[in-house]
């Protein structure tokens, strides 16, 4: 997902859920690759030998981005999987979504970012066989661009979610609305 926080939890998940359902993942983990790729840039940019002046310019978000991102191609087409499936898709590049597409794999993209980012959302559309977005008010707006989006509500694992799980102490106080959000 790009992410190592909620939409993390959102990509182990379906991970999980697609393994007990007898399907093979081979997992493409973006978050470590942008930590890695942003330092490996840094590191080549700091040591290159010229004086600062003399530096190309410093390594930027895109351009991490771009190196994090790229080797899913090379996955992708070695692999040859059923589906291409991307997380949210926060950080993984137009220019790569356009890149892939040129595979011919099928692909898929669940949108976690709705109605927040629709804009940017959109964007991404046009190269995806099918999307899944998280926030039923966004659906038409982005059926529009792509008519094979659906609505996935948010799911739970229940080996990690179920009442009396334990998580909350005793002495905490009872609340009759709680708000959780991200």
């Amino acid at each position: 997902p790009g992410a190592s926080w909620s939409t993390h939890d959102l990509y182990v998940g379906y991970c999980d859920a697609f393994r007990a359902a007898g399907h093979e993942v081979t997992e493409y983990r973006l978050d470590q690759r942008i930590d890695r790729a942003g330092g490996w840039l840094y590191y080549n940019w700091k040591t290159s030998g010229k004086k600062a002046a003399d530096r190309p310019p410093k390594p930027n978000l895109r351009d991490i981005l771009y190196w994090a991102g790229v080797p899913a191609l090379e996955m992708a087409l070695r692999l040859q999987p059923d589906v291409v499936l991307i997380f949210s898709g926060m950080y993984f590049l137009k220019e790569l979504f356009a890149l892939m597409r040129n595979t011919h794999l099928p692909m898929a993209v669940m949108l976690t970012e709705s109605p927040y980012d629709t804009l940017a959302e959109r964007e991404v559309l046009q190269y995806v066989d099918v999307a899944f977005t998280n926030e039923r008010t966004a659906v038409d707006t982005l059926r529009a661009i792509n008519p094979n989006t659906h609505y996935l509500p948010h799911a739970y694992n229940p080996a990690l979610h179920y009442e009396g799980a334990g998580l909350l102490d005793a002495d905490w106080p009872a609340h009759d609305v709680v708000f959780v959000g991200t």
